[in-house]
């Protein structure tokens, strides 16, 4: 793939954001996917399994759109976009290894708009001749992005139903929400 980076940017700081998509859209797709076994509601089951396979998919677009140099290395540069990150997933993981609806409600509006948010970077960075490839890859990710986080919303106002839950919830986003911001 020939790379023509716009003047703020260069082919290294490319990789560098490639890379860190690619890893959050690999660590959602084991996520949830792991997550979708644990559930009791097979509406829910599908919902998710739906989700992770999305963000298996978009993984591999973001692999395939790393720059092809061996001076560059692409595929070691698939590791967090930040140190918060690979923290909110341990995080994440640590508070139970099976989702319930604070989890749940934590994933969809904590780490899923934050990795949309780097989605939209690359959609406001990459916009020469030679960028067309990673433009288009990033709309469709982000077609698929909010497309699943406002069903995936929509299905937690039905799975939140009591007080306790409501609380658990707000109390997860917020422990996710420090974990960002050592970003």
């Amino acid at each position: 793939m020939t790379l023509e980076p716009t003047p703020s940017t260069g082919v290294v700081e490319l990789t560098r954001l490639l890379g860190g998509l690619a890893w959050a859209a690999e660590r959602l797709f084991v996520t949830e996917g792991q997550w979708a076994d644990h559930l009791g509601d097979d509406t829910a089951v599908v919902h998710l399994a739906t989700h992770s396979r999305h963000h298996g998919w978009h993984a591999g677009l973001w692999r395939d759109a790393l720059p092809d140099s061996p001076a560059l290395d692409a595929p070691s540069q698939v590791q967090p976009p930040a140190k918060g990150w690979s923290r909110a997933f341990d995080d994440a993981h640590a508070l139970a290894p099976a989702p319930d609806a604070a989890l749940l409600s934590a994933l969809y509006r904590n780490l899923v708009p934050r990795y949309l948010g780097l989605v939209d970077d690359v959609i406001g960075t990459y916009r020469g001749p030679g960028d067309a490839h990673i433009a288009r890859t990033a709309r469709l990710v982000r077609a698929d992005v909010v497309d699943d986080l406002v069903g995936g919303l929509g299905r937690l106002h039905v799975a939140i139903v009591d007080r306790d839950d409501i609380e658990t919830a707000a109390s997860t986003t917020q422990m996710l929400d420090q974990a960002f911001r050592t970003c």
